[in-house]
């Protein structure tokens, strides 16, 4: 049971012009004007972005997987089934094995780079350099950008024990999409 009032749906529909329904919105709408920027950005995370979808899922199933969050988890694991991440590529990003018959080069050096950013380990400045070698600045500022969102979602359902929201993935995609505009 979530530690914070949930707001009425109504409130935030209206405000998002959405019937969707999800419990993080019924938590963050207390505060309706960081909700509504917050909702904005998650759009355009999950629609406008250069990174590729998958390699957008890599980072926020990593990201959840590091925090221990199962809203983050939840919320991604049907939406990286969509865009193409196995289900073998998300039981061993769960367990931290980055193994090269799993993933790409790319897959491995982006798994890397987002744990260093999470750890702040003395190794992030050559992890930044591998990924460099694959990403271009816009998507290593996406990356960056889409790991500090993953946090804060995780953060904020972790602390405030907020449900995870049973959506299919392709239905979360369609209601991200409706959010950037």
């Amino acid at each position: 049971m979530a530690l914070i009032k949930y707001v009425d749906d109504e409130v935030y529909q209206e405000a998002l012009g959405s019937p969707q329904v999800a419990n993080l919105l019924r938590a963050l709408f207390n505060s309706p004007d960081w909700a509504k920027a917050f909702s904005h950005l998650a759009g355009v995370q999950m629609s406008k972005l250069a990174l590729p979808a998958a390699d957008r899922e890599v980072v926020l199933l990593q990201t959840g997987a590091i925090f221990n969050a199962d809203y983050v988890w939840a919320q991604h694991e049907g939406i990286s089934e969509v865009v193409g991440i196995s289900e073998r590529q998300r039981n061993a990003i769960k367990i931290g094995d980055y193994a090269d018959e799993i993933f790409s080069v790319r897959q491995q050096t982006l798994l890397k780079f987002v744990r260093s950013i999470a750890d702040r380990q003395d190794s992030l400045g050559a992890c930044l350099a591998e990924a460099k070698a694959h990403f271009t600045d816009q998507e290593l500022v996406e990356i960056i950008g889409l790991h500090g969102f993953a946090y804060t979602v995780s953060s904020i359902t972790s602390v405030l024990q907020i449900e995870p929201d049973r959506m299919s993935g392709a239905a979360l995609l369609r209601f991200a999409g409706q959010l950037a505009k």
